[in-house]
């Protein structure tokens, strides 16, 4: 996989039905107006080689977003196309020997690396001790994300471009790559902030930075979400259970899981409530009017910022901290 993202490679991807230009463009229109999660993915699909096609086109290339805007509310299809460039060999190969080999591996070389405080606050984190408390790993990144920084001290950094001579240090290089932002805070505020052009980075978004709940790629002032675990309308529907173990939130599977269904937790009532909502309200939210459980992929989309919501509880609540005047008008309607 040398050679960078220009270079044109034989995708492992092999669309059921090709479609013409013209059809690509009414895919295109149809996928901007759509509330269907999986017409979206499917038809993301099937414009798979119309889009590869336009990233490999320098006058094209910027206008990605513009003609496939709902990568930015619709999770997962970066992964999804990635999927499809590599295959899904390729694809989960690092998830798969991340937690035993990589990242035990990271962990190794750098403890041979010259101690300086910045590493060893990383290594700590990346792997606490059997006897550390909770408080003790109340601080920093996850163990995972951290032993991801630990790699910017392995490796080399990159020149900071050819009219900066020097290298930036691993420290300046983290804060490149991830920003953190607590929950609740404005992303549209966040995007607006940008003054200056910069190369793509992580946004992590979380109670603490240890408990990061969801990322987005920010690119060219646009943010755009990473696939992540989804809450579940009910105890039945999960098919995650969520554990803490050394600084870490984990996720199990108790039943198989086909390709392309949603990962869901069911987090319980006391999650609902430390949201600062009746867990009524929200169960009455989710349930249909005959008292069932609606499992719709229908998305409730914010009028005053590019967010969206899997349930209009959330969507209200968000409106309510970022958008307090459209609140109010929406109170008084």
């Amino acid at each position: 996989m040398s050679g960078g993202p220009t270079v044109r490679r034989q995708c492992q991807f092999v669309p059921e039905t090709a479609l013409s230009e013209d059809e690509c463009k009414e895919a295109i229109s149809l996928m901007k107006h759509s509330a269907d999660e999986d017409i979206v993915k499917n038809k993301m699909k099937l414009t798979f080689d119309y889009r590869r096609n336009m990233i490999l086109d320098p006058q094209q290339s910027c206008n990605i977003l513009f003609e496939f805007p709902r990568f930015k509310d619709v999770k997962g299809l970066v992964e999804q196309d990635f999927v499809m460039m590599f295959g899904e060999g390729v694809s989960g190969k690092l998830l798969e020997k991340w937690p035993t080999a990589y990242k035990k591996k990271i962990i190794q070389e750098c403890r041979k690396l010259p101690s300086t405080s910045e590493l060893e606050e990383l290594l700590l984190t990346a792997d606490p001790p059997e006897d550390s408390t909770e408080r003790d790993a109340d601080f920093g990144w996850d163990s995972d994300l951290s032993s991801v920084f630990l790699l910017l001290h392995l490796i080399p950094p990159s020149a900071q471009g050819w009219r900066k001579p020097g290298k930036v240090s691993a420290s300046q290089a983290e804060k490149h790559l991830v920003v953190f932002k607590k929950s609740g805070t404005s992303i549209q505020e966040h995007l607006d902030a940008i003054t200056t052009s910069s190369q793509p980075y992580l946004l992590a978004v979380g109670a603490r930075k240890n408990a990061v709940h969801q990322f987005f790629i920010v690119l060219d002032k646009n943010a755009i979400p990473c696939r992540y675990v989804n809450c579940a309308h009910n105890e039945e529907e999960q098919n995650l259970v969520a554990f803490q173990y050394r600084g870490s939130i984990l996720y199990c599977s108790f039943k198989p899981i086909l390709p392309g269904r949603k990962l869901l937790v069911w987090h319980g009532e006391e999650y609902a409530k430390d949201l600062g909502i009746s867990f009524d309200y929200l169960w009455s939210n989710k349930c249909s009017a005959k008292g069932g459980v609606s499992v719709s992929s229908q998305f409730y989309y914010c009028t005053q910022c590019p967010l969206s919501y899997t349930a209009e509880v959330y969507l209200h609540k968000h409106i309510k901290k970022s958008h307090p005047d459209e609140y109010v008008r929406l109170l008084s309607a």
